[in-house]
């Protein structure tokens, strides 16, 4: 078996067994204590299921053998290292998770013992701390949304506490209070199940919702005072209900709060921008141009800058391969740079400077001295000329204009002006030239285009 990588599918695959087969012994094994699960499912069924369960716990051993690790961003795929670091952290709590001793209670040992057998499948529990650390690399992993993890995650916690609680909640009532309705009135397993958790469920979300009172009516309308456990295991339960219902309304606060941060910067930065333009009577047609320009840069990239804050601290090598992705084709149509190396369009594409201009702004004026050449990424554009009168057309999202002035300091002969938003990308003359000193060959065919097109 080869050496598995942490973030290959297979190993993605085998996780969604896994977790599978751990949630099933969530549910399954205090039914199975609770209702000696034959009352509700043939018991060859369940003796087959966990058999399967036993046997993907007994599988992840080998996997966990034979699966890399992370260690300071490097892939160690060494079998002895990694064999030494799982013997030292996880292999003893899963050898003692695959145990089994219920199996051999059941049919070898001690048949007699067979109803108490479940008891030891409670060592399945230990496999819970494998479900949170593959789901904690799940949220980490750029392949999921780390928000829906978190809430099925959440969600998946209070389903089991609420299954747990209520078959505690059968188990106890059925040795302790037999005046109680479950006991009393009701045989079907299932039902008895079904109130158990609704019980479960309320005392859970609303901290005691009167279900249980410490007292119970008796045939001659005598109050008497509930059983013990029963009354401790109500208490006990609300208490963790205060818990359970703070680590809810937390959790979820924090997942909301994550959803909209980037919102909430951009409502704050709006708000110092109001007052900043109110204090010094900025005109109401000016301040309204500028928050619709804010407004679109919100739109354009969940920003009120052209650059998004987190791509500013990145290395210039994953800042290059960024913009590769998202440039590369735009740029690769301007005539001089299709025959360009490929270093040389990965230094270039990495000294473009994205900008936002609103509508009716003049990008370049007809006569000055042209220092830049801009790529549209999107929206339109007028080039006309005031001498000439005369409009020459509208460019769209993949036109480019202004890349004679890289080479040639001469002046513009056109005016270029923004019909609605638009998102250029600007190359400045001085980095150009700086790059073109390491390509001679490329910067002499450079040229020569710039002169048949200038001509």
């Amino acid at each position: 078996m080869q050496i598995l990588h942490p973030n290959s599918k297979k190993l993605f695959i085998w996780n969604l067994v896994l977790i599978a087969a751990i949630l099933y012994n969530c549910f399954s094994v205090p039914i199975e204590i609770v209702f000696r699960v034959q009352t509700l499912v043939p018991s060859s069924v369940i003796t087959i299921l966990n058999v399967v369960s036993d046997l993907v716990f007994c599988i992840d051993i080998v996997v966990r053998l034979r699966t890399g690790f992370i260690l300071k961003g490097q892939l160690i795929d060494d079998p002895k290292l990694i064999r030494s670091r799982y013997f030292k952290f996880h292999f003893w709590i899963h050898f003692t998770s695959c145990l089994p001793i219920d199996l051999l209670l059941r049919f070898f040992l001690a048949p007699s013992l067979s109803s108490i057998s479940g008891l030891f499948r409670l060592l399945r529990f230990l496999r819970l701390t494998d479900a949170f650390l593959i789901a904690n690399s799940w949220e980490q992993s750029v392949d999921f949304n780390p928000l829906l993890i978190r809430m099925a995650r959440l969600f998946i916690i209070i389903v089991i506490v609420q299954h747990w609680i209520a078959c505690v909640w059968v188990e106890v009532d059925s040795i302790s209070d037999p005046d109680f309705i479950i006991t009393k009135s009701i045989e079907n397993p299932l039902d008895q199940y079904l109130i158990a958790f609704y019980w479960s469920a309320t005392t859970l979300t609303t901290v005691g919702y009167g279900d249980i009172s410490a007292t119970v009516s008796t045939d001659e309308g005598d109050l008497q005072i509930r059983s013990t456990p029963m009354l401790a295991l109500t208490v006990c339960v609300m208490v963790i209900g205060v818990s359970l219902y703070a680590y809810v309304i937390g959790s979820v606060a924090a997942i909301v709060s994550n959803l909209n941060v980037s919102l909430s910067q951009f409502r704050e930065k709006l708000d110092r921008v109001q007052s900043y333009m109110r204090a010094r009577n900025i005109p109401l047609s000016l301040q309204r141009k500028v928050m619709d320009y804010y407004q679109y840069m919100w739109e354009y990239n969940k920003s009120t800058n052209p650059v998004s804050d987190e791509l500013l601290g990145l290395p210039n090598s994953l800042r290059a391969q960024i913009d590769i992705h998202l440039h590369k084709k735009l740029v690769e149509t301007v005539p001089i740079f299709q025959d360009a190396p490929a270093h040389f369009l990965e230094q270039i594409l990495v000294k473009l400077e994205p900008k936002v201009y609103p509508p009716n702004s003049e990008v370049i004026r007809e006569g000055e001295i042209g220092r830049e050449m801009y790529f549209v990424e999107s929206g339109e554009l007028e080039a006309y000329s005031i001498k000439q009168n005369q409009v020459y057309g509208i460019m769209k999202a993949g036109s480019f204009f202004g890349e004679i002035a890289l080479l040639n300091k001469t002046e513009r002969t056109a005016s270029v002006k923004t019909l609605t938003y638009c998102e250029l990308l600007i190359l400045g003359r001085e980095d150009f030239e700086t790059e073109m000193q390491y390509f001679p060959v490329f910067a002499e065919s450079v040229r020569k285009t710039a002169a048949s097109r200038l001509e």
